[in-house]
């Protein structure tokens, strides 16, 4: 079997760049309707001899773009997920998968011109999450992967388009 084939416990982290979306009316916040935001992932998985991906993960991601605007969100999410991993190649493969995001969005707003007190909001949920992933390994047990995830929460949506490097042991 090679190396796309094997089994085992895969380790995963990276990073990417995010789309948070909140919708207008929404409780989540006054003043943030959508930024970009950096995240860093984390993921552990086990592939089954039959190519079968079970995986938790999270990702947390802070806004940019709002801190100018005197608010700032983060939104951080644990998932649980299975799918399948398609071999294209010997060390090439595409691993779709769905599940289930535990997410939490907590968003500070503090105008900057005025050091008022601040308005601070949390809100939390389950809901369903997918990923696209693709893995290349460029040895029996170290690879690097690219891939898209995302989740649509009652406050709007969030998407990741994320890179990194795994290791399977």
């Amino acid at each position: 079997m090679g190396a796309c084939c094997a089994q085992g416990v895969t380790v995963s982290l990276g990073g990417g760049f995010g789309d948070l979306n909140v919708d207008a009316g929404s409780t989540a916040s006054n003043r943030i309707t959508d930024d970009d935001t950096f995240a860093g992932e984390l993921g552990v998985g086990y592939r089954l001899p039959n190519n079968v991906v079970i995986e938790g993960g999270g990702s947390t991601g802070f806004t940019v773009t709002a801190l100018l605007a005197g608010a700032t969100a983060e939104f951080r999410d644990a998932r649980l997920m299975a799918g399948y991993a398609f071999p294209v190649t010997e060390k090439f493969r595409i691993v779709p998968t769905a599940g289930v995001s535990f997410w939490r969005l907590e968003t500070v707003e503090n105008p900057l011109l005025f050091f008022v007190p601040f308005a601070q909001r949390s809100t939390s949920g389950t809901d369903v999450a997918w990923r696209a992933a693709g893995e290349y390994y460029f040895s029996q047990r170290f690879g690097a992967y690219f891939a898209y995830s995302g989740t649509h929460p009652d406050f709007g949506s969030f998407s990741l388009l994320s890179f990194g490097m795994t290791i399977q042991f």
